[in-house]
């Protein structure tokens, strides 16, 4: 008689050991988890039964045909990485318990061209139009400004008393229309990068805090303001200038930034460095200031040499949550936005980016699109840190998409 609860695929179990149990779990639970949330999501919004079954368990559908058509195998290598897992089974007894994420196959010839022809479907013209160059290397051909997301970052931008309120303030809408490519010189995307620079420069009035020889100044701020104001054709002003040389000084040696004053500093912020780095990029591209360039590069040196997401002394993630995309990631650091910093370095196609690319391809789906792992803002309206528009909180994330696909074709796989 078959054990209570087993699951049976192939006829084959492979035993994990006991040190792997916990932390593979967690990642069949996350993905049973979306396919639940996408279900109660669409509760919350009022769906038809009919339509919310079918969108909700369809996300767990999928996952049960992967285990389906993936036969259970026995890793053979022992030493192999635990992040790039075969198969799928269980049993009962505590003591051969097996849990394995299918392999993602590699993607086929229809996924990517489902995928970008989702995007081209998209509502929004900026994302159609980045998706037709960026992928298809086809002309934009798109009014960025007539996209209703677009549109609703640019109402009202300057509301917030504080350009950095989570998650309407100008500093955050800037930044959104920086990656969505308003155009430069829009008047009021310039109004709110002014308010957003009044508020950064004041904040440096009084100096930076020094300890230990180690400038602790939140690089993440001023590198999102930089990129956002070179991008908006701003990249002359002498404030903006300022935040640029500012970034330069403050860089620690290992490459990064951080404003943490406990901090040792052996080690500077990952969170606070991606948007530093894509900062000084975008600078440099603005004006080609090979210093910003080079200081940008040392920051990528700093990602690569962790192998975007582990830890130098153990090798494990450095933090689980950074294997989760998630958009908009505002300051936070994750696979997905380092490897987009590493792609507009140039630097994307080192072998040392390797692992993330290898879990960023594991977490697309049987569609070609990916879901945001995990969600830093609330809804318009909502009472704690809402956002100024509705980016999707349920099934796929075109921007998570594009950007994964850009960062893809740009590694060249």
């Amino acid at each position: 008689m078959r054990e209570p609860f087993a699951l049976d695929l192939a006829g084959q179990v492979d035993v994990v050991p006991a040190g792997e149990q916990e932390e593979l779990a967690e990642d069949v639970g996350e993905l049973l988890v979306e396919g639940v949330a996408d279900l109660v999501g669409g509760l919350a919004l009022g769906a038809g039964a009919a339509g919310v079954l079918q969108a909700g368990l369809g996300q767990l559908a999928h996952f049960l045909l992967q285990l389906e058509q993936e036969p259970v195998r026995i890793r053979s290598n022992p030493s192999a990485s635990p992040y790039r897992t075969d198969n799928f089974s269980s049993r009962s007894d505590s003591s051969a318990i097996s849990i394995r994420l299918p392999n993602q196959p590699p993607p086929t010839q229809n996924q990517w061209v489902d995928a970008v022809a989702w995007l081209l479907e998209s509502d929004e013209p900026a994302v159609r139009g980045m998706a037709r160059r960026d992928l298809l290397g086809e002309p934009h051909g798109e009014d960025v400004l007539a996209g209703a997301i677009v549109q609703a970052l640019l109402t009202d931008a300057c509301a917030d008393k504080r350009a950095y309120r989570k998650w309407t303030g100008a500093h955050w809408r800037i930044v959104a229309l920086a990656e969505l490519e308003a155009p430069a010189g829009e008047p009021r995307a310039v109004g709110a990068a002014e308010y957003d620079l009044e508020e950064v420069m004041r904040s440096l009035k009084y100096g930076v805090s020094v300890v230990d020889g180690l400038v602790r100044r939140c690089g993440s701020i001023e590198g999102n303001t930089l990129a956002a104001c070179s991008r908006l054709g701003m990249a002359g002003d002498s404030r903006v200038r300022q935040l640029a040389e500012g970034l330069l000084e403050w860089q620690w040696p290992d490459g990064g930034w951080n404003c943490d004053r406990t901090a040792s500093g052996r080690r500077s912020s990952f969170h606070e460095t991606h948007a530093a780095a894509w900062g000084l990029h975008e600078y440099h591209e603005a004006i080609g200031d090979t210093a910003a360039r080079d200081a940008a590069v040392r920051a990528g040196e700093l990602f690569l040499e962790h192998r975007v997401f582990r830890s130098l002394s153990t090798g494990e993630p450095i933090n689980k949550r950074w294997l989760r995309p998630s958009y908009p990631p505002y300051w936070h650091y994750d696979i997905l936005q380092a490897l987009l910093v590493l792609s507009r370095l140039g630097l994307v196609q080192d072998e040392r980016a390797g692992d993330a690319l290898d879990e960023l391809e594991r977490r697309r789906r049987p569609d070609g699109r990916w879901h945001a792992g995990q969600q830093w803002w609330n809804p318009p309206g909502s009472d704690r840190m809402p956002e100024a528009v509705d980016w999707g909180r349920n099934g796929p994330n075109e921007m998570i998409t594009l950007n994964a696909l850009r960062v893809l074709k740009a590694a060249g796989r």
